[in-house]
């Protein structure tokens, strides 16, 4: 098998793994919202940094440790994202 072959089996590869990611970042989205709906409810804070503490741990935990920082940075993003849709809640 050559390198260009090898390439574009890798790529459909990624293609692929970008749309299971896609697909549960959506879902995580949509988790996030029906929580933002349940602290409008309360008047709980959108931040909880313990909530957001604990799932970096995890992350760090589980996560590759060749790639520990990059990972943490996307879920960073992530959490940032999380907040901006609950924000983002309409009565």
């Amino acid at each position: 098998m050559g390198s260009k072959e090898i390439m574009l089996n890798a790529r459909k590869e990624i293609d692929e793994i970008d749309g299971r990611i896609i697909e549960r970042i959506s879902l995580r989205f949509q988790k996030c919202l029906e929580i933002g709906k349940e602290k409008q409810k309360t008047g709980e804070e959108i931040l909880c940094r313990d909530r957001e503490n604990e799932i970096l741990l995890n992350v760090r935990k589980k996560s590759d440790k060749c790639f520990n920082d990059n990972i943490l940075n996307i879920y960073e993003k992530i959490l940032s994202e999380s907040r901006e849709i609950q924000k983002k809640i309409k009565d």
